[in-house]
């Protein structure tokens, strides 16, 4: 029921402001990932693990409505990449191990406009998860022979993920400009009972972007 309600009102939020004019773009860049784990992961997985983050992509498309000169609405349609990336190195062998998750976002951000330049936005954010898993590669140095696997979680899942984020955007000029974003997960990202049992308690993602935008 909270998740209609939440579609809900990015519905009416989109139907108001179709009516109004808008402002909008694309918008491309790098994502950082990170996951929160409870316990930490060098607790339950591979001994000597160590955190190095994930880098991937994002893309999409953005609008705004600006309420006044300094206020508005900002909201759109992005895909991006999250995750996270652990090393495991060993004196005969090097392990990489890559949790991930791709998703479909709508946020909702309050957008003020700091200086003529620099806006500053912040508000919740709507995902439907498309995929997500973990994947993990094996390098033995003597050899060098390396092995693959992975598994697609699949059901485990959990598809609608709702996050709070937060944001500065620099205009460069008045069609191009960069932006710095930040995304905290707080629901999980699969199922913990159905994928972990009792090993993991809760696994939220954690989100960096830095990027450039184009008005249309």
């Amino acid at each position: 029921m909270k998740r209609f309600i939440l579609l809900l009102v990015v519905v009416v939020l989109f139907a108001g402001m179709a009516s109004a004019e808008l402002q909008y773009g694309i918008r491309t860049g790098l994502s950082i990932g990170n996951i929160a784990m409870d316990p930490e992961f060098d607790e339950w997985g591979p001994t000597g693990a160590d955190d190095v983050m994930k880098l991937g992509f994002y893309g999409g498309v953005w609008v705004k409505h600006m309420l006044n000169e300094k206020m508005g609405i900002l909201s759109g349609l992005n895909y991006i990449q999250k995750g996270d990336k652990y090393s495991v190195e060993d004196g005969s062998y090097d392990v990489k191990i890559i949790f991930y998750g791709n998703s479909l976002e709508v946020p909702v951000m309050f957008y003020y406009m700091a200086t003529d330049k620099m806006a500053l936005y912040a508000g919740p954010v709507l995902a439907y998860v498309l995929s997500g898993g973990y994947l993990e590669s094996v390098t033995y140095d003597e050899d060098n022979i390396s092995e693959y696997g992975g598994v697609e979680l699949g059901d485990y899942i959990n598809r609608f993920e709702f996050s709070l984020g937060a944001g500065v955007k620099y205009d460069i000029s008045e069609k191009y400009f960069l932006e710095l974003g930040y995304e905290y997960g707080l629901t999980d990202m699969v199922d913990m009972e159905e994928a972990f049992s009792e090993d993991v308690d809760s696994m939220k993602t954690s989100t960096f972007t830095f990027g450039f935008g184009y008005a249309l």
